[in-house]
C-alpha cells in the first residue's frame, strides 16, 4: 500500500551507511518491523484503549472533601472504546505496520533514499526529493462534535506512539521512528501555518533528539517549510500522520483545497498514510473536490457519531463512569432513574456523559451524599443544563426532527436548519445533514 523511507544515524555526525561487517549479522530482518508486532485482536485493542479518570482505592476514598475535589477533576480523561473504535485501532496499527514492512532501512539503496530528502531539505529544491513507488493512502475520520472521536484519535495514536523514538542498530548509530504523528488544522486555515504546525509538534515530540534541530534547523524557513515537514516525516519514518479538527469554522475552501493538495502530493512523495479528522460538514465540501478526495479516502472513510443510549455499550460506560466516584461502593448495575437522565441530558455525547458524571461526583462529596439519590440527581441536571447550552439546542432540534420523520413514514423529510449558523452543523452525522438539505 505505502513505502517509507528510514536511515541511520549517529547523534554526533553524518548519516551513515553501515559497513558490510556491521551489517551482515541483521540485514535480512527489518528491524522497524521488531517494534510493531502482529495486528492486536479485539480484546488487546480495548485494553489498551481503554483509560480510567481515576483509580478508585480506599486510599482515594479516604482523601479529605478537598482532595477529593482536585481529584475529581480527572474524571474527563475517562476512556471506553466502542467495537468500531477497537476495530479502528487495530486498522492503523496495521497501517504502521504495512508502511514499515515496505523497507528494510539497514539497506544501502534506503539510505540513499534518505539522503535525497536531506539534500533537497538542504539545497531548497523539490526537484531532489524522491517519489515513493506507491503513494500512501488516505483515510477520512469524520466525527461528529461531542462524539469523543477526537478523544480517541488522542487514544490511539498515545498507544501506537504519538513521538519519535530511536532504535539502536550498533554501538553509534540508530534508526529513528514516529508510529502516529499527530498535527492540528489550523484555525486561520492556510497552509503555511498548517506546516508551522507541523514544525511545532516536531520540535516539541522529537525528545532529545538534537541531531534534527542542528542539521535541519536552518532549513526550516517559510519559503522551504513544504520540502522540510514532507523530509522531515520520511527521514523519520513516520507511520500514520493524523491530521485533526478540522470543522466548519476553520475550514475555508479556498485556503483549505491549499492544504489537502499539499497532503495529496505528501502521500505522493513519502508514500506515508494520512487519517484526515473532521466534521460532516467538512466532508459533504470534500466530496466535491474531485481528486483530492479520492486521494485522501484511497483507504475508506469511517464516522464516529452520537451513542446510541438504548445500547449495551452506553450503558456499560455509565456504569464505569459511575463507579468513578468517592463517596458510595461500587454498583455492579447504574440504577435505572440515573441511567435514564444521563441519557435524556446528554443525548449519546460520550464528552457529556463524562461531564454529567463529574458534576455527580462532585456534587457528592459536597453533600457527603452516600448514595446518588435522586434529590442529589436533579441538583447537577439543574447545573448541567445550564452550562450544556448547545447541546441541549442540538440534541431538542434533532429530537423533535426525528421525531417529525417518523411520522412521515419514510416520505421526504423537512429541510429545516438548524439556528445560528454552520457551526451546529457540526454536531450532525452525514446522514442527518443529508435529510435536512443541508448537503449538496
Amino acid at each position: 500500500m505505502m513505502e517509507a523511507q528510514a536511515m541511520t544515524v549517529s547523534p554526533r555526525a553524518e548519516p551513515r551507511v553501515m559497513n558490510d561487517g556491521e551489517r551482515s549479522g541483521i540485514e535480512r530482518v527489518n528491524p522497524l518491523l521488531q517494534i510493531s508486532p502482529t495486528r492486536p485482536t479485539s480484546v488487546a485493542a480495548e485494553l489498551a484503549l481503554r483509560e480510567r479518570g481515576i483509580d478508585v482505592t480506599e486510599e482515594a476514598r479516604a482523601l479529605n472533601g478537598t482532595e477529593k475535589l482536585s481529584l475529581l477533576r480527572s474524571v474527563d480523561r475517562h476512556f471506553d472504546a466502542t467495537p468500531q473504535e477497537q476495530a479502528l485501532h487495530c486498522d492503523f496499527h496495521d497501517a504502521v505496520r504495512t508502511t514499515w514492512a515496505k523497507i528494510n532501512p539497514l539497506r544501502p539503496e534506503n539510505v540513499a533514499r534518505y539522503r535525497s530528502f536531506g539534500d533537497a531539505i538542504k539545497s531548497g529544491n523539490p526537484q531532489l526529493m524522491p517519489v515513493a513507488q506507491s503513494q500512501g493512502a488516505g483515510y477520512v475520520l469524520c466525527c461528529a462534535g461531542g462524539s469523543g472521536g477526537l478523544r480517541f484519535v488522542e487514544r490511539t495514536t498515545q498507544v501506537l506512539g504519538s513521538s519519535m523514538s530511536v532504535l539502536p542498530v550498533g554501538d553509534d548509530t540508530f534508526i529513528p521512528y514516529w508510529p502516529a504523528m499527530v498535527v492540528h488544522w489550523p484555525a486561520c486555515g492556510t497552509l503555511d501555518q498548517f506546516q508551522a504546525n507541523f514544525i511545532s509538534v516536531f520540535d516539541g515530540n522529537a525528545r532529545d533528539s538534537q541531531y534534527f534541530r542542528t542539521v535541519f534547523r536552518a532549513s526550516a524557513k517559510r519559503a522551504t517549510r513544504p520540502i522540510y515537514v514532507t523530509a522531515l516525516a520520511s527521514i523519520v519514518n513516520v507511520g500514520v500522520l493524523f491530521v485533526v479538527g478540522a470543522s466548519s469554522s476553520n475550514f475555508k475552501e479556498d485556503k483549505s483545497r491549499n492544504i489537502l493538495g499539499y497532503l495529496e502530493e505528501f502521500m505522493r512523495r513519502t508514500g506515508i498514510v494520512v487519517v484526515f479528522v473532521c466534521t460532516a460538514p467538512v466532508y459533504e465540501k470534500l466530496e466535491h473536490m474531485g481528486t483530492i478526495c479520492s486521494s485522501l479516502t484511497t483507504g475508506g472513510m469511517e464516522e464516529i457519531q452520537w451513542l446510541d443510549t438504548k445500547s449495551k455499550f452506553f450503558q456499560t460506560i455509565n456504569l464505569n463512569l459511575l463507579n468513578q466516584g468517592l463517596m458510595w461502593d461500587t454498583y455492579d448495575e447504574v440504577p435505572g432513574y440515573l441511567l435514564n437522565v444521563a441519557s435524556k441530558c446528554t443525548y449519546g455525547s460520550r464528552e457529556a456523559l463524562n461531564t454529567f458524571y463529574r458534576y455527580l461526583h462532585i456534587a457528592a462529596v459536597r453533600a457527603k451524599a452516600k448514595q446518588p439519590s435522586e434529590q442529589l440527581i436533579e441538583s447537577v441536571v439543574k447545573v448541567f443544563m445550564r452550562q450544556t447550552n448547545q447541546l441541549q439546542k442540538v440534541g431538542g432540534f434533532l429530537g423533535e426532527f426525528y421525531a417529525k420523520q417518523n411520522e412521515r413514514n419514510g416520505k421526504s423529510g423537512p429541510t429545516t436548519k438548524l439556528p445560528d449558523g454552520r457551526v451546529w452543523e457540526d454536531f450532525l452525522a452525514l446522514q442527518t445533514l443529508e435529510l435536512m438539505g443541508l448537503a449538496g
